[in-house]
């Protein structure tokens, strides 16, 4: 089958849901570098009509007021499974995006966000740096093993600051969260090389401050973790950022 022809630009929009999953309208446009949002919206509708994405619908009142959310649609996986770099393994999850949770959808828009914040921060550049969607992550690589939700790192002198990043939302079940607290701490607690940054991002004050427990409680437990935890909420993570990541909300 002959695959409609598509421009560069609009394979690049292909290859970004690849990375992030999900992704609105205005991350699109930024991600592109483009300023005509009508170019934009262009693109979109014509990769939707040749059923290369697909878009959500939110069934709210809101709908006319948000961008519009898109993802992979059939003619996207086949133009993905000829791609340099596109993992096979993890392109056939991607035959399931129309079946996605909204907390899914949510949390691959706050992890396109926070790439976001992190491009526009001016310390960060000239430093090397790099992110990391979970679809980046080396096939064989050992954080295949943990798989958190985002990571990136930076050079800092000589040297790459490592972060990794979990997000929790109000509808996970404690016990669950508590589990994948214990994974990082199980994870870097041999570590004996440079402490790793961790960063744990909650959709309220109540999942953050059963999360600092549980982190100051295994701390206490079983002994120090070669890491440094961050926490934040969600909102504090739109209105101010990763600015919020600061030493002084370091969990010790």
């Amino acid at each position: 089958m002959v695959l409609q022809h598509i421009t560069n630009k609009q394979k690049e929009i292909i290859l970004l849901l690849y990375r992030f999953r999900f992704l609105n309208r205005i991350q699109i446009q930024t991600l592109l570098h483009n300023k005509d949002h009508k170019n934009i919206n262009n693109w979109l509708k014509d990769l939707t009509t040749k059923n290369y994405i697909a878009r959500t619908y939110d069934k709210t009142h809101q709908k006319n007021t948000t961008p519009g959310i898109f993802f992979v649609s059939a003619n996207g996986f086949k133009y993905l499974k000829f791609q340099d770099g596109v993992d096979l393994i993890l392109l056939k999850k991607l035959r399931q995006e129309k079946r996605r949770s909204e907390r899914f959808i949510e949390k691959s828009i706050l992890v396109a966000d926070i790439y976001l914040k992190l491009l526009s921060e001016e310390s960060l550049k000239n430093r090397d740096f790099k992110f990391y969607s979970q679809q980046d992550f080396p096939g064989k690589g050992l954080i295949r093993e943990l798989h958190p939700d985002f990571a990136y790192v930076y050079r800092v002198d000589k040297e790459l600051e490592h972060f990794v990043g979990e997000v929790f939302s109000d509808k996970m079940p404690r016990y669950l969260i508590k589990s994948r607290v214990n994974k990082f701490m199980e994870y870097f607690g041999d570590d004996d090389g440079k402490p790793t940054n961790i960063i744990f991002i909650c959709k309220d004050e109540f999942i953050l401050s059963l999360v600092r427990k549980y982190i100051y409680r295994i701390i206490r437990d079983e002994g120090e973790a070669n890491a440094n935890f961050y926490t934040a909420t969600t909102n504090e993570i739109h209105e101010k950022g990763m600015a919020v990541m600061n030493k002084s909300s370091v969990i010790i």
